[in-house]
């Protein structure tokens, strides 16, 4: 956020929007990074009555995360109330006024920049950018934005950065004050609260429980912690074609790549695996036919058995002459008695 230096607090800088002359320009005050979350106490949740407005609808003005502050007399704390310092991140309450009843803040806009991340127990409520490579911002080229708020943030803004206002849960960004978050309570609800009359805080055991009705209504406003970071760069089909990948992009590149070198290498595996199980399977498909050769085939022309008659005791084996199939019952034969012929020796 580069601007003109005003004078601030130790530690703290303060800078000015150059703006056109039919405007007063907006001052801010960068309170520094703000990129781990920050944890509220408890007790910041609790309300303090700012006043209450009798005009229809009757209204109560509540305040979120503020403390009294000012003298005490007979029991009550006379003053305004301000944003108590240990429910915001550093140097936040110091640097934020309690004049949020003005249309603008009378004192610099404090912001966090970069700021990263929201309180804890808020959330982002708004986002409001200034595109890159922008003209300076006047009443005729800021009404992207349909509320003063956010056309008086966007005009904080210098080219290429995005402001987020981060609001507690249940708030919402207040559509006239750039650094309200308002919570309006429906008809039938309850809210505590510490009450007083209009600049006036109690003690905190001053409670009282208001209802919201159809003419009573409960409007609880607090600060809206603004962070301030870089505006996200367009698709890649709007950036030339040497720029480099946004961080996203560059995640998924780095988690692709090895991938799919992984699959190329578990598929090339396959493949040598494939082809090695085929060749191992032909050679011993090969070893199989060469050694059905040496075994004769009970079709073949070479084939020759050995038969033993079931009366056969001397394990003497006969031959079958011949290519022909023997049956079984042709073996039979040997075993019978064979007369011998006349006029032979014996």
């Amino acid at each position: 956020m580069d601007r003109e230096t005003a004078t601030a607090a130790p530690g703290i800088v303060t800078t000015t929007t150059p703006a056109p002359a039919s405007r007063s320009p907006l001052r801010t005050i960068n309170l520094g990074a703000l990129t781990t979350t920050f944890t509220p106490p408890d007790d910041c949740t609790s309300l303090t009555a700012r006043y209450y407005v009798s005009d229809e609808p009757k209204t109560y003005r509540l305040n979120y995360g503020f403390t009294c502050g000012g003298s005490e007399a007979q029991g009550v704390l006379y003053g305004r109330p301000m944003a108590k310092p240990t429910c915001f991140p550093s140097s936040f309450a110091p640097a934020f006024t309690c004049e949020f009843e003005l249309s603008d803040m009378v004192t610099p806009y404090p912001v966090y920049s970069p700021g990263l991340v929201c309180p804890h127990g808020y959330g982002p409520s708004c986002t409001i950018s200034r595109p890159a490579a922008t003209p300076p911002l006047d009443a005729a080229n800021t009404t992207s934005y349909s509320n003063r708020a956010e056309r008086s943030i966007q005009r904080m803004l210098k080219a290429g950065e995005t402001a987020i206002g981060c609001c507690p849960s249940g708030y919402v960004c207040d559509v006239s004050k750039p650094h309200g978050c308002v919570s309006t309570v429906q008809p039938g609800g309850h809210i505590l609260a510490v009450v007083g009359a209009r600049g006036v805080c109690f003690r905190s055991t001053a409670l009282e429980t208001m209802t919201a009705t159809s003419d009573t209504q409960a409007v609880a406003w607090g600060p809206r912690v603004l962070v301030v970071q870089s505006t996200p760069r367009p698709g890649a089909d709007d950036e030339p074609s040497n720029a480099s990948p946004l961080p996203g992009v560059e995640i998924a590149v780095g988690v692709s790549i090895p991938l799919g070198l992984m699959a190329i290498a578990v598929a090339a595996w396959m493949l040598v695996s494939r082809r090695r199980k085929r060749k191992t399977a032909k050679m011993a498909a090969a070893a199989l036919d060469g050694d059905r050769r040496d075994v004769p085939e009970l079709g073949g022309e070479a084939v020759s058995s050995q038969a033993r008659t079931p009366t056969d005791q001397s394990d003497a084996s006969h031959e079958l002459p011949g290519d022909r199939r023997y049956m079984a019952q042709e073996l039979e034969c040997v075993t019978k008695p064979v007369e011998l012929g006349a006029g032979e020796d014996t």
